[in-house]
């Protein structure tokens, strides 16, 4: 008989990088924020620096949510910098960049202040940029600061994105350690879009399988059913995207399903009120489905129905998750080191039809090939040789390193070339249209199996309005494209213009060859809090407050000396910008005055020129009329 469960009977609800909708995302205000919402858990993000300390940022780079102290958008790579540079950045309402130990120490806090140790809990999602090492210090931050394991498997959930994760969670001695005495599994969870992403998890299950029971093992379980596991949706903010999430738990029986919200105190709204709505189900279900299986019907909107047409769709062009053979090889070790940022590979096709094409490689090696043999050349310097099945072509990628996702522009600044601008017609090798041909040869017999399955499809929505019962069908059709063809509608730049010349900078030439001195300097030295016209929050401060913030009551110091002169020469240039606006009023106002009395002259000269005109005309009219009576008589 199969065993039962006691299925939970609402939806958990996790704030999506804490409270995002009203506050700012990844801040311990946020969090707190979040869990008086309601909410029982919240989901943020963990990116490892180049010194080893986790820090909690959505971005591998700084420049969309933090500044610098002086205001200014702060550009760092978290992967490439160090927390001494990171560790003064604020985001733009205050809040400094949080160390994941800073998260730790305020969550042991409000867990002791609640006195509730079963009911929160934290969601990581590690991002795929991220080194197998994180892992490490993830755990090591979490037990220095509270070293009791078995307190925390409770109340942290990992989600990782890569299989290498998983397989460095049970290949490194520190967990083996660290986990020795823990009294449960770890909550790991497959973060994915698409489910054929998990099929190789479960393969790596079943290798932990045939493994020595000795060891610790670290299993990610996607089957959720019979392992009585748990299935979190993100990010869902609207009430039809609850009804679909609470529509598949019914039609399921799964044991525990969530969603992560934007706002999680309005989601909390939502699924109370359509809970409340269904009907009650037998809370003692069985784990596993008989023969006969039930099959539940799931209300989905018209706009649900054609983006899941699309996305099935682009599922089936994309294919699963870049897997690679390293991936596939279960026992062997993975380096800490490397990251995992998958590349398409490039595809090159040579022809040639005797001697040398002039083409060169990526190590710079001349290399000619015949009209019938064609190669994929990748990012990492890995050939994949096209006489293969077109289905073992399609399935096989390159890993590539971090370095390799750099572009040359970064990585060496200092370049300068300009690369002639050739089309098809204008280039004088004729070898290039050669190639570009072979190309879309190798490529139409990569992707033709696929093309041809997505060719013609059409996807048919049948919906009627609340106006009248006339029942109307919507056609969506995919269009197919040319992979080949350049994009339309592209602008082109000159990416290597000199930049302006520097402004001029008005001095005494006497004494260009004097060096400043630190009186000197000391001497022309304006606080920083006088000189910036604006705070790093975007408020306008007066002269006069910011005067008065800078002296702080010191009267005849040097500094104070320079903030007064700095004050006379901002209200003479503030009386200059004044008498020159009142100049450039009266200036205009005495030109429309003259553009006007010139139009009333223009106006008078037109109307005396049509008099005159009317009087000849009428005079003419006289005379004709005198000489025909004289002819008359």
């Amino acid at each position: 008989m199969a065993p039962k469960y006691k299925r939970k009977s609402h939806l958990v609800v996790a704030g999506h990088r804490g409270y995002k909708a009203k506050f700012t995302e990844n801040t311990l205000y946020g969090f707190t924020k979040c869990y008086d919402s309601g909410a029982t858990g919240i989901e943020t993000d963990v990116f490892l620096t180049k010194d080893n300390e986790v820090v909690i940022s959505h971005d591998v780079n700084t420049k969309r949510m933090f500044v610098e102290p002086d205001g200014t958008p702060a550009d760092h790579n978290i992967l490439q910098s160090n927390y001494d540079e990171l560790k003064d950045l604020r985001t733009k309402t205050g809040e400094k960049l949080l160390r994941f130990r800073d998260v730790l120490e305020w969550f042991v806090a409000f867990i002791e202040t609640t006195g509730d140790y079963n009911k929160y809990k934290i969601m990581l999602d590690i991002k795929r940029l991220n080194p197998p090492k994180i892992l490490r210090y993830l755990w090591w931050s979490i037990l220095e600061v509270k070293g009791d394991v078995n307190w925390w498997l409770p109340h942290i959930q990992l989600g990782v994105w890569d299989l290498s994760m998983v397989k460095y969670l049970n290949q490194h001695q520190f967990f083996q350690k660290a986990f020795h005495d823990a009294e449960s599994q770890v909550n790991l969870f497959h973060i994915s879009v698409a489910w054929r992403d998990s099929l190789h998890f479960i393969a790596y299950n079943e290798f932990l399988e045939q493994q020595p029971d000795d060891r610790i093992k670290l299993k990610f379980v996607p089957l959720l059913r019979k392992y009585n596991m748990g299935l979190y949706s993100w990010t869902v903010n609207t009430r039809e995207q609850v009804q679909y999430v609470l529509g598949l738990q019914k039609a399921y029986n799964l044991p525990e399903m969530g969603v992560i919200s934007d706002d999680p105190a309005k989601m909390i709204g939502f699924v109370s009120e359509e809970e409340g709505a269904m009907e009650p189900i037998d809370d003692s279900t069985s784990l596993l489905r008989g023969e006969k299986s039930t099959h539940y019907k799931v209300k989905i909107s018209l706009w649900q129905k054609a983006v899941s047409g699309l996305f099935s769709l682009f599922i089936r062009l994309a294919g699963a998750k870049r897997i690679t053979d390293d991936d596939l090889a279960f026992d062997k070790p993975v380096d800490e080191n490397h990251h995992s940022i998958y590349l398409p590979p490039v595809l090159v096709a040579t022809t040639t039809s005797e001697g040398s094409s002039g083409w060169k490689n990526k190590d710079g090696e001349n290399f000619s090939t015949s009209s019938k043999e064609l190669k994929l050349y990748s990012p990492a310097n890995k050939i994949v040789d096209l006489s293969q099945n077109v289905e073992d072509i399609a399935t096989r990628k390159v890993q590539a390193t971090y370095e390799d996702s750099i572009p040359l522009k970064k990585r060496y600044p200092n370049l300068k070339h300009h690369f002639p601008r050739y089309t098809l017609q204008t280039c004088p090798d004729d070898s290039v249209q050669k190639c570009v041909s072979a190309t879309k040869q190798v490529i139409e017999k990569i992707l033709g199996v696929t093309r041809e399955d997505a060719k013609d499809q059409e996807v048919s929505v049948k919906y009627s309005t609340g106006d009248d019962d006339v029942e109307r069908t919507i056609q969506i059709r995919t269009l197919q494209e040319d992979p080949m063809l350049p994009p339309k509608f592209k602008l082109r730049k000159n990416r290597h213009r000199e930049p302006s010349p520097p402004p001029p900078i008005l001095k005494d030439t006497s004494s260009a060859t004097q060096k400043l001195t630190k009186e000197d300097r000391e001497k022309w030295k304006i606080p920083a809090a006088v000189s910036n016209w604006k705070n790093n929050q975007g408020f306008a401060l007066s002269l006069e407050d910011r005067i008065s913030a800078a002296s702080a009551g010191e009267e005849h110091s040097a500094s104070s000396l320079n903030v007064e002169k700095f004050s006379a020469l901002s209200n003479a240039l503030e009386n200059a910008d004044k008498e020159a606006r009142v100049e450039i009023s009266m200036r205009n106002k005495i030109r429309q005055e003259q553009a006007l009395k010139e139009q009333k002259e223009k106006e008078e000269k037109l109307r005396e020129l049509a008099v005159l005109a009317r009087n000849d005309k009428y005079r003419r009219h006289e005379h004709g009329s005198g000489e025909k009576r004289a002819r008359r008589q």
